[in-house]
């Protein structure tokens, strides 16, 4: 016997995100409205923000707690490594706006149309390190 589950979910909020990337001519969601999604689903999102500038950054860093991976967010920057978007393990004040302000530049030089500059911050931990960094190393026998 199968269980049943009752699946709540908010469709309006899925529909809005979709419309709009699809009204943008967009194939794909930015970070934040793809979490919108997981949320509309009761699908759990690790703790993260966006913020609009430096000092923003700085607020919600410290209210993430430990280090934080910094990504920028645009609609027109998918492959953020290529446009030097993210930073990762960063920690401290200075450090936050100093990469928000490097990842910024960086989205800027990369496609300078690009929309909506910002930076998506969210909580750094051990298996975001291994999972962003590949897989981890085997052992070679000795021989």
């Amino acid at each position: 016997m199968v269980a049943q589950y009752d699946v709540v979910y908010d469709r309006d909020a899925v529909r809005d995100v979709l419309e709009k990337a699809r009204a943008e001519g967009r194939g794909s969601l930015t970070a934040p409205e793809g979490r919108r999604v997981c949320e509309a689903y009761g699908i759990p999102t690790p703790g993260e923000g966006l913020a609009g500038s430096a000092e923003e950054a700085v607020r919600l860093a410290a209210g993430l707690g430990g280090p934080v991976a910094m990504k920028i967010v645009s609609p027109d920057i998918l492959h953020k490594t290529e446009a030097g978007g993210v930073r990762v393990g960063v920690s401290g004040d200075d450090a936050v706006r100093a990469a928000f302000d490097e990842i910024v530049a960086n989205a800027g030089a990369y496609n300078s149309a690009a929309r909506a500059r910002a930076s998506r911050s969210s909580r750094w931990s051990a298996a975001a390190r291994r999972s962003s960094s590949g897989p981890p190393p085997t052992r070679r026998s000795a021989r």
